[in-house]
């Protein structure tokens, strides 16, 4: 009896490289993210179990985003009785945060989620500047980014619907420079 014997043809460089080293072909960009939301979401935490944020936008997105989790209005009762937010500032992306909300209703989710939100921005800002300078440039890039002093203000703040804002703009960017219109399109419609 012959045994048939198959034999594998080598995978392509190019593509044997993206198995190795994740998609995209680098881990770096998001081994970098998941650092800064370590960093940001425990000092957000930390300021917030020490009293540092002076909680009144920290105390209304709280109550907004709890009025969206139970579908209801966007009362906010620290406004004042029967206070509807969308008066005031028109921002119904906060609905994206209910779900977050049937899993841990606490103002520290917002701090977990604009943390996230920062966090995600060093993807897009990571391949824009790596079609430009090398890998080691294009880290220095990524890290002081992530240490920029903009991002650190929005960490030491209240939650603020404008987090939304840093990876949107991030990734409009990066598509406008790939001239991927449609993503830009879509994204702004978002922003």
């Amino acid at each position: 009896m012959t045994e048939a014997i198959a034999t594998v043809a080598p995978m392509p460089v190019g593509i044997a490289q993206r198995v190795r080293h994740g998609v995209g072909g680098n881990r770096l960009p998001y081994l970098i993210a998941v650092i800064a939301f370590a960093v940001y979401s425990t000092y957000a935490i930390l300021a917030y179990l020490n009293y540092k944020f002076g909680g009144y936008d920290l105390g209304i997105f709280d109550q907004v985003v709890q009025a969206y989790a139970r579908f209801s209005a966007p009362d906010v009762p620290l406004k004042g009785l029967g206070y509807n937010i969308l008066g005031d500032h028109f921002h119904p992306i906060l609905v994206l945060l209910a779900p977050l909300y049937w899993i841990w209703s606490d103002p520290r989710t917002l701090l977990l989620a604009q943390s996230a939100l920062l966090a995600v921005s060093i993807i897009p800002v990571w391949r824009f500047t790596r079609r430009r300078l090398s890998h080691g440039q294009t880290a220095m890039v990524a890290v002081a980014y992530a240490l920029c002093w903009p991002l650190q203000a929005m960490v030491d703040f209240d939650f603020h619907e404008v987090a939304f804002a840093v990876p949107l703009l991030a990734f409009i960017i990066d598509a406008l420079d790939r001239k991927a219109y449609g993503w830009v399109f879509a994204l702004s419609f978002v922003l």
